[in-house]
């Protein structure tokens, strides 16, 4: 399955894709590995009928879904997917194609931040013990179990140590330079309550990188692993040895030789470093 490349200029598809909504029902339909109907959309999208429906309509009006005809096989009219991931891409020497893309990030960066400031507004900042309620701030939603959680904690922690060894390594600056930070870092996650639909996975580049970008992200091969398959490559990709991540799933060791086989066959890779790349991408 290809990627969508969209012109930031394209506003009747840069516009629906800085709405919550139809980038949260172009991921549900995207998820789906048969046509969905309306009804089925409405119930995973918390909302009625006709706002599924216009929203359905909406994505296939900007050539991101496709509207099947109905069949002796399905008696009602179902959407499907013609993309595996979206890349929006402008032109950095144009201003206000620089300036479209801010204001494009700033809305979908702040629908995120709205979703982590009602939760803060309800529980406070305190920190349960409980794990289910580790909280590090980040803008993405997701459906996690205790093992997921124990897993981004030391990803966290590995990517702090990183950052705190950066800092480390500057020495005998010349005073006469700025010494600004040109990246902040800031990752938060917390418990989704009220819980959240999902987003997909948007790409904002300059139009030189689009192509690329899109051709990466989607022949990465994640959408054919299984939900365990997924797990294992993510620790094998972070480093963890076959042993370690045997012990933390409670499986044997032959069982994640088994899995890592499968894995590497279905992503076409053939060392750890290839696999690391590949997810990177993803």
């Amino acid at each position: 399955m290809s990627a969508a490349i969209v012109d930031i200029a394209n506003h009747d598809v840069a516009d629906v894709l800085a709405s919550p909504l139809p980038l949260a029902v172009w991921e549900l339909v995207r998820r789906f590995t048969k046509p969905c109907s309306v009804e089925e959309i409405a119930a995973l999208a918390h909302c009625d009928a006709a706002t599924a429906q216009s929203t359905l309509d909406l994505l296939c009006t900007a050539g991101l879904l496709e509207k099947l005809p109905i069949r002796a096989e399905r008696r009602a009219t179902t959407y499907r997917s013609k993309h595996e991931s979206i890349v929006l891409s402008y032109d950095p020497s144009d201003e206000r194609h620089l300036r479209l893309a801010r204001e494009f990030s700033d809305r979908v960066l702040g629908t995120g931040r709205a979703a982590i400031q009602t939760f803060y507004a309800r529980e406070g900042d305190a920190v349960s013990t409980e794990p289910l309620d580790w909280r590090h701030r980040s803008n993405c939603s997701a459906s996690l179990k205790p093992h997921h959680i124990d897993e981004l904690k030391r990803m966290v922690r590995q990517i702090h140590d990183y950052m705190i060894s950066v800092q480390s390594e500057i020495r005998d600056i010349d005073v006469s330079q700025p010494q600004d930070c040109n990246f902040q870092i800031m990752i938060e996650a917390v418990p989704a309550d009220p819980p959240t639909l999902p987003m997909p996975q948007l790409y904002v580049v300059s139009r030189e990188r689009a192509q690329d970008v899109a051709a990466r992200s989607a022949s990465t091969g994640m959408h054919a692993l299984s939900p365990r398959e997924r797990q294992v490559a993510a620790m094998l990709a972070t480093g963890q040895t076959r042993p370690e991540i045997a012990a933390a799933l409670g499986v044997s060791l032959n069982t994640i030789a088994t899995i890592g086989k499968r894995i590497y066959v279905k992503l076409g890779v053939k060392r750890r470093a290839e696999l690391s790349s590949r997810l990177r991408s993803s």
